[in-house]
């Protein structure tokens, strides 16, 4: 979309577009770039991790941790955040979404 290549409006499905409507997609514009860096390891009790990076360009950068947690989820989420402790790794004291800082971050922008 940068590029121009293509317009906003392909990269949502036919769903997505119909439920909005076919006239907003005409203002849309792409914000970014975005870095975006993805890794799965295993993890000896909690399975599969997903780490997920974002970086902002001349801004700051997200970190995400995720795993399934299954029935026993509160258990294995605890054992997580013990294990993160003794690696020295603090989680943000102020949680959010990445989508909703980086859009932030990009309207202080214009």
């Amino acid at each position: 979309m940068a590029s121009g290549e293509r317009k906003p409006r392909h990269v949502f499905t036919d769903a997505q577009r119909s439920w909005t409507g076919d006239n907003i997609w005409e203002g849309v514009r792409p914000l970014g770039p975005i870095r975006s860096e993805n890794w799965k390891a295993p993890h000896p009790r909690l399975g599969e991790l997903a780490f997920e990076r974002w970086q902002l360009p001349g801004g700051p950068s997200y970190c995400e941790l995720s795993f399934r947690a299954g029935a026993d989820g509160p258990a294995r989420f605890a054992a997580l955040q013990k294990e993160l402790v003794q690696l020295g790794i603090r989680q943000a004291v102020q949680q959010g979404a990445k989508t909703r800082a980086a859009m932030q971050f990009f309207a202080l922008q214009q």
